[in-house]
């Protein structure tokens, strides 16, 4: 699972990911390990696309979902950010975290900026 392998990365997946893993719920666990899960939209087909911003990341050498699925929904998402990071596994945001941080700092940013601009236009009068 771990592509870079480190006493650092070692030590973030112990307590980060492991610690989780331990406390959690082992049969629902063992049930998403078998069936899966499901999102309460279809990602692959949306009915309309989705224009706020979207931060999708992905690592190269991940074995547990990989990134090609990924790319293959773009177009439902017009403002992305796709990043597929290379030495990176399942748990990217360990061993890239440079990386993954300033992606998901960005993404916020314009999370916060898209924010603005709604509520500009909800306190604007209506032009007819």
């Amino acid at each position: 699972m771990a592509v870079v392998q480190n006493r650092l990365n070692w030590e973030r997946f112990r307590d980060e990911i492991l610690a989780g893993i331990r406390v959690g719920d082992t049969a629902y666990l063992e049930h998403l390990r078998h069936d899966g899960y499901g999102f309460s939209f279809d990602v692959d087909s949306l009915p309309v696309p989705y224009d706020k911003p979207v931060l999708i990341v992905a690592g190269r050498q991940d074995t547990s979902v990989g990134y090609e699925n990924a790319w293959r929904i773009i177009d439902n998402y017009p403002c992305p950010t796709f990043a597929v990071l290379d030495t990176t596994g399942h748990n990217l945001q360990i061993e890239q975290p440079q990386v993954f941080n300033a992606l998901a700092s960005e993404w916020l940013d314009r999370l916060q900026l898209e924010k603005r601009r709604q509520d500009v236009q909800s306190r604007s009068p209506s032009v007819k």
